[in-house]
């Protein structure tokens, strides 16, 4: 006998349970979970990947900030008489502060955008191909918490608020990243910087 089906439907659990009346007629006993309750244990295995994942994001972000930090504040250096020269000609530290920062925000702009562009790319690809998680596996099916996954093939979906808050964050840490460089730049003396390559 049947003790559990599966309905795909909703989008609420009372439309659910209002279709699977129509289905299976009304009886006793009917109990319509979501697939959220009915599976516990897939639903944490889903939290626990999406807690690895923003852990792995955030030493990611770590990593990348102290690389850019260091990037921009060796272009600073390799720029010491332009900037000097820019001093000598009457630029103030703030706004050369300013144009290290200005260059800073376009190449992150810039460097988003081709990354959102690249990203799209993948997604589009997989979204049309799809992954074959069986073949990792070396079987036509995969078995999840007591639950036979016969379809097998992963596909793509866009999170367009997470895209969006990413590339937020991105563009601060950049921005954050380069305001030691830029402060420095903005205290390099003229006749100190003029002389940097004698």
């Amino acid at each position: 006998a049947l003790t559990q089906i599966g309905l795909l439907g909703g989008p609420t659990p009372e439309a659910l349970a209002a279709q699977a009346t129509l289905a299976l007629g009304d009886q006793s006993g009917l109990e319509v979970l979501t697939w959220a309750e009915a599976m516990p244990d897939i639903v944490g295995f889903i939290e626990l990947d999406r807690a690895w994942g923003d852990v792995f994001g955030v030493v990611l972000f770590l990593v990348v900030l102290f690389a850019i930090m260091n990037t921009f504040l060796m272009a600073v250096m390799e720029r010491v008489r332009e900037l000097g020269l820019l001093r000598a000609l009457g630029l103030t530290p703030r706004r050369v502060g300013v144009l290290v920062l200005s260059e800073t925000f376009f190449l992150t702009v810039v460097s988003i955008a081709i990354g959102l562009a690249v990203g799209f790319v993948g997604h589009s690809v997989i979204d049309a191909v799809g992954i074959d998680m069986a073949a990792f596996y070396g079987s036509d099916s995969l078995d999840m918490a007591g639950i036979a996954l016969t379809d097998t093939i992963v596909r793509s979906t866009i999170d367009v608020t997470r895209w969006v808050k990413i590339s937020i964050s991105v563009l601060f840490m950049v921005l954050f990243s380069a305001a030691y460089p830029a402060y420095k730049a903005g205290r390099l003396a003229p006749s100190e910087a003029m002389r940097f390559y004698e």
